[in-house]
């Protein structure tokens, strides 16, 4: 795993629950692969991050179409595979929730319960359940952030709806012309540190989110 992937609560979440005695079986089923997913997603994002600042270095960000198509594909899959890992966290705390309440706070009986879990929805029923602890306050945080709410909207649009468009600037002088920012979405400068902020946003707000999820839990399991 990446370095800033948050290990420790990780893992000590996950030992927590195995080692618990499971009075709901679906919810044990679900939270092993809604964690699991989380590894991956989490590693996914970070290779494709990585795979992008490296084309856009080597590259420029209005390179020919085989380089443009490459980082194309890798700011897809950075955005989608980011927002996953956000998802399939809040889906394994919604399954552990359904291990420490009652199923009607936290319900995952049925195909149409797992469809409908979202952030919003674990959020709300930690706030209900455990009112008072850092977990629904930190869920809180991430949904309310400017980064979360950006990347949401980047992934959506990039899922159903379109390919963004890049524009590129030139800088006119008396005696040359000099390049100017290239941005995606008319909106964003193209260039490395594009990628990498919102790659550190990321890892920050999954620890803040397990390390009050792994408070929460060392007193419940």
């Amino acid at each position: 795993m990446p370095e800033d992937f948050p290990i420790a609560p990780y893992e000590a979440i996950f030992k927590r629950f195995h080692d618990h005695e499971p009075r709901n079986a679906t919810a044990w089923s679900e939270f092993t692969s809604g964690w699991i997913a989380v590894a991956y997603r989490f590693r996914a994002c970070d290779d494709h991050g990585t795979r992008l600042v490296h084309s856009l270095t080597k590259y420029g960000d209005m390179p020919p179409f085989a380089h443009r198509y490459v980082q194309e594909r890798e700011l897809f899959e950075f955005f989608v595979s980011g927002l996953s890992a956000l998802e399939s966290l809040c889906y394994g705390l919604f399954a552990i929730g359904a291990a420490l309440a009652s199923p009607a706070s936290f319900p995952i009986g049925t195909d149409t319960d797992l469809k409908n879990v979202t952030i919003k929805k674990t959020q709300n029923a930690f706030a209900t359940v455990f009112p008072g602890t850092p977990l629904p306050f930190e869920l809180a945080a991430l949904r309310g952030s400017t980064e979360f709410k950006e990347w949401d909207r980047l992934r959506n649009h990039l899922t159903h709806r379109r390919s963004p468009s890049r524009q590129a600037y030139r800088y006119l002088g008396t005696r040359d012309v000099s390049a100017g920012p290239t941005t995606w979405y008319g909106q964003f400068e193209l260039d490395p540190n594009f990628i990498s902020g919102r790659r550190e946003w990321l890892a920050a707000t999954v620890e803040s989110i397990l390390d009050a999820a792994d408070g929460l839990t060392s007193g419940q399991l």
